[in-house]
């Protein structure tokens, strides 16, 4: 699965950065907004095979 990059805000507002594994940026908005993040940016990583 290709790695996504992404920047969101938490529940308390906090600004929130990280990368997670997907199928597709849409699938990943989802798991982090199940995970209390709401996505403002989401990106295929560039360090595809790196981790």
């Amino acid at each position: 699965m290709p790695l996504f990059e992404y920047t969101g805000l938490d529940k308390l507002g906090r600004k929130v950065s990280g990368r997670i594994d997907g199928p597709g940026s849409g699938l990943v908005c989802q798991q982090l907004r199940e995970r209390g993040i709401f996505p403002t940016e989401v990106h295929e990583s560039s360090l595809v095979g790196v981790r």
